[in-house]
């Protein structure tokens, strides 16, 4: 066990990874707010993608402070071997928790909270805290969703539970605390798609149990430039779906869960996850952009293709996604975070020419 300094012997180390890349605005914000937590034995590793902004000028403010090591790549070697240097070769926790350096962490006490949910029980390998968010564009503070404070009522929860309920509510890696061996076991980098966080903690949930940490933990921005702000060409994002059949394959072989109800959930969640996707692309590009992605998944899934399309609140959802001048007045109304959501992608929709090829 990795420890830090004298006094501190009882509490496991732990590392909050902060992998950056042109970020330079931002990233102070982030350091502080992880310095900023209230666990004694804790350190934060930066590995910066040879970021070409003003990221240099703010990591020296911090060349000295005792609790952060700074890395920066001398050329940039892409996303997922950024996260895997930052996970394998520069953190040295027993637990590991990663932060996007344009997010940054609300709650001081989340570390240690998630610490005190691990010693409750030797197979918590995952601990949840509140997700929140930002849109930057119109200065909106989005609060937890209420279905992420329900399931925190349950502090542990069995990990098949969570597992089988995913579909509702899809948790990555914005404040989540993970035991770092068991992630590092799992080679979450290995397929490059973006969907990695949501497959290490599927995996990570069928191992034990998982912990939730109430308050908000994490927030992350939604701004324009950002890559999750962006379009992604939809045969990308039904690609990327492909992490199900992994889980589901991971689940089977390992005898974690039965055959039955490995496809029941494989059925279920790429139906959920599929009609979600359908959503953003109608959200970020339009009638267009949406019809071609439902094009795609009827081709890969014809089975389960009309159970996707035929729910009314889906056909609801993407009519006023794909046409903004029917769904702002109407969402105004009736759901003020999907109105604001909407309205900030309207505007990059207009202001912005996104190629999809």
């Amino acid at each position: 066990m990795a420890e830090q300094s004298s006094g501190v012997e009882a509490y496991p180390l732990v590392s909050i990874a902060i992998t950056s890349f042109n970020c330079g605005s931002y990233l102070e914000a982030a350091i502080q707010s992880a310095l900023a937590q209230d666990y004694p034995n804790l350190e934060v590793v930066v590995s910066d993608n040879a970021s070409s902004d003003n990221t240099a000028e703010v990591l020296a403010g911090f060349a000295n402070h005792p609790r952060v090591r700074v890395s920066r790549n001398a050329e940039n070697v892409g996303m997922y071997q950024n996260f895997r240097r930052a996970l394998e070769e520069l953190a040295g926790g027993d637990y590991i928790c990663f932060l996007s350096s344009d997010d940054y962490l609300e709650s001081t006490g989340f570390i240690s909270q998630a610490m005190q949910l691990v010693a409750r029980a030797a197979d918590v390998f995952i601990v949840l805290g509140g997700p929140a968010g930002y849109l930057e564009k119109t200065h909106t503070y989005v609060p937890v969703r209420r279905e992420y404070l329900a399931l925190a009522e349950q502090p542990l929860r069995p990990g098949v539970e969570v597992f089988d309920g995913f579909a509702e509510f899809q948790l990555g890696w914005g404040g989540c605390l993970m035991h770092r061996q068991r992630l590092i076991e799992l080679r979450p980098f290995d397929v490059p798609q973006t969907s990695f966080d949501w497959e290490a903690n599927l995996k990570l949930m069928l191992q034990g149990k998982v912990g939730f940490v109430r308050d908000a933990a994490y927030v992350w921005r939604m701004r324009s430039g950002q890559m999750s702000s962006q379009p992604k060409p939809p045969a990308q994002v039904v690609q990327e779906v492909s992490y199900i059949e992994r889980v589901a394959d991971y689940a089977r072989a390992r005898q974690l869960l039965s055959e039955e109800h490995a496809e029941r959930w494989r059925r279920h969640v790429l139906v959920k996850t599929l009609r979600y996707q359908a959503l953003q692309a109608a959200l970020q590009g339009g009638v267009r952009l949406g019809r071609e992605f439902l094009a795609l998944v009827r081709q890969r899934y014809p089975q389960l293709f009309w159970k996707l399309v035929l729910h009314p609140r889906f056909v609801v959802g993407f009519v006023l996604y794909a046409v903004p001048q029917l769904g702002l007045p109407v969402l105004a109304r009736v759901d003020r975070f999907r109105y604001e959501l909407l309205r900030t992608h309207w505007a990059m929709r207009q202001a912005e020419s996104v190629s999809y090829s």
